[in-house]
């Protein structure tokens, strides 16, 4: 939202990867610099992460005819979720920004599950309440509200932490 950090800079022209292991399975995207997606993927892995992430980047790369060294950017899910998954997830981006020097951020799984909502809520007055549920394990869950603000540039405002 509106504290996160802004990874584009200026005449920056490189690749953004996107990571996220919140909820037990990868999920790998690539966009450029404007945003636009061009490659995305989720691969169920129960218990094999750890074997599959970095083979599954460098395939990504490989079907696009993209070098890993053109990666900028990198972003993370980073909570809340599966402690196995994000752990793999944020070393994986950690080592590899590292490597290529790029820059990275974290992205909280609750505030982009909301921002997934925001085409069904074109209708919904000003100022109407979201909840978001995630299943944490069993008989558990994640839950977060947020209020709406219609017309706004981060139209969602979470009223809890």
């Amino acid at each position: 939202m509106s504290t996160e950090l802004s990874l584009v800079q200026n005449g920056d022209t490189g690749l953004t990867l996107t990571l996220n292991a919140a909820e037990g399975t990868l999920e790998i995207g690539i966009s450029d610099a404007d945003g636009r997606m061009l490659y995305g993927s989720t691969i169920d892995a129960p218990s094999r992460g750890a074997e599959i992430l970095t083979p599954a980047i460098e395939s990504a790369f490989s079907l696009l005819g993209r070098n890993i060294t053109e990666i900028s950017r990198i972003a993370v899910v980073r909570g809340p979720g599966s402690f196995t998954g994000l752990r793999l997830v944020t070393t994986t981006a950690a080592g590899l920004a590292r490597a290529v020097g790029a820059r990275q951020t974290g992205l909280n799984f609750m505030d982009c599950l909301a921002n997934q909502c925001l085409p069904y809520l074109t209708a919904v007055e000003r100022d109407a309440q979201l909840w978001i549920l995630a299943r944490a394990r069993r008989d558990l869950v994640y839950i977060k509200s947020y209020s709406y603000n219609k017309g706004e540039q981060h139209p969602f405002r979470a009223l809890t932490k």
